[in-house]
């Protein structure tokens, strides 16, 4: 009965690493993808629109360190339950 419960938490802890990964892996290609729009409406835009992205590269700051610290402490919270 033991060996039973043992391998189901073996297979919830792989199940949540899995989670994790698939986190980091998806919310870094959003947040690459995101900086490549912006950068490219600073680079070809208006003077408006340079305005407007300067406003918008403070919330995608805020944004990516909000993903990139809970990225790192889902990282933490990972190897701790392994």
């Amino acid at each position: 009965m033991i060996i039973g419960i043992e391998q189901t938490d073996e297979s919830a802890t792989k199940l949540i690493a899995n989670i994790i990964v698939l986190f980091r892996v998806v919310g870094v290609g959003i947040a690459i993808i995101m900086l490549m729009c912006l950068a490219a409406k600073f680079i070809w835009g208006s003077v408006e629109q340079k305005a407007q992205v300067k406003n918008h590269i403070i919330v995608y700051v805020t944004g990516a360190a909000v993903f990139f610290t809970s990225s790192k402490l889902l990282g933490l919270l990972q190897d701790f339950i392994q």
